[in-house]
């Protein structure tokens, strides 16, 4: 409703500018810009147009414009469009911060000989086979100073080391991804965990699996888009340097706010499970695994 057609940015192209209802993403009465019709003869009003992008869109009154208004430039009515999906993200980002945990308060428990200093309670790994706490590092005098970080602590030390230098692997590579930024590997955690070896690394505000329902049980719109192409890069690079991610999963994507603008990315994790090519997998996640693995398992 309330349409009207626009020249697209290609001579010939037109567009639709309008309100829509019944969209499967987009609320009731946003307004948008479609791609170019396929048949812009069609632009009438109960016609159904189809555009270059294969979606459908049934016309309904059209939007009446002063005779000096008959054509609108498509930059306009984009940039207004723009605007609009820009305030519903920062409506979404709004509530998900509201919903959030707050940081855990420090302890007087300590990592790596005194060198973080804990905070809140450790909890368990999606895997359950390591333990995530917050942690701060310690200043010369013994007070946590810094960003709050997270620190994955385990006694598998071969699977931690295996993580920290597919780390580094990736990080080499032409391709950087969009990875968690890393602090150090600690392959003895200290006196404070004997037998234990611990990776510290930049701390997230969820991983992406708990924090749709904080945004309304699912991604989408402009956060959607992020998230997918955070997973398309992170994959990209992994690839670049011959590595195989045994373990793609939402769990393993984790939402990072920058404390200065406030926006909020996505970063990967977790690559302990990756292995070479044509090796063998040493690790996954059955409800996320290829299907040739879950075969083999069951």
């Amino acid at each position: 409703n309330d349409w009207i057609a626009i020249k697209g940015s290609v001579d010939g192209d037109v567009q639709i500018s309008g309100k829509v209802t019944n969209h499967p993403t987009i609320d009731d009465g946003d307004a948008i810009v479609t791609s170019p019709l396929v048949d812009p003869s069609q632009a009438k009003e109960r016609k159904v147009v189809s555009t270059s992008s294969g979606s459908k869109y049934r016309l309904g009154t059209p939007l009446t414009l002063p005779s000096s208004a008959a054509s609108v430039d498509v930059n306009e009515a984009k940039n207004k469009f723009n605007q609009q999906r820009e305030e519903r993200r920062q409506q979404i980002l709004a509530r998900a911060r509201t919903s959030s945990e707050s940081i855990p308060e420090v302890t007087d428990q300590t990592l790596g000989n005194g060198r973080y200093i804990l905070a809140g309670q450790a909890i368990p790994s999606v895997n359950g086979r390591s333990l995530i706490q917050t942690a701060y590092r310690a200043s010369p005098i013994g007070t946590a100073t810094g960003e709050p970080l997270i620190i994955k602590i385990s006694s598998n030390t071969a699977a931690m080391k295996r993580e920290y230098d597919n780390y580094q692997r990736v990080s080499g590579g032409l391709k950087k991804g969009q990875f968690i930024r890393r602090k150090e590997f600690l392959p003895n955690a200290g006196k404070e965990m004997p037998g234990k070896s611990a990776l510290v690394m930049q701390r997230g505000v969820d991983d992406v699996k708990a924090f749709m329902p904080k945004v309304g049980g699912r991604l989408e719109g402009p956060l959607l888009l992020d998230c997918a192409v955070t997973a398309l890069r992170c994959m990209e690079a992994l690839h670049g340097v011959r590595l195989v991610w045994n373990d793609l999963k939402t769990e393993n994507f984790v939402v990072v706010e920058d404390e200065r603008t406030g926006d909020i990315s996505f970063r990967g994790i977790d690559l302990e499970s990756c292995m070479p090519v044509k090796s063998n997998p040493i690790d996954y996640t059955p409800e996320a695994c290829p299907p040739e693995v879950a075969k083999s398992f069951f």
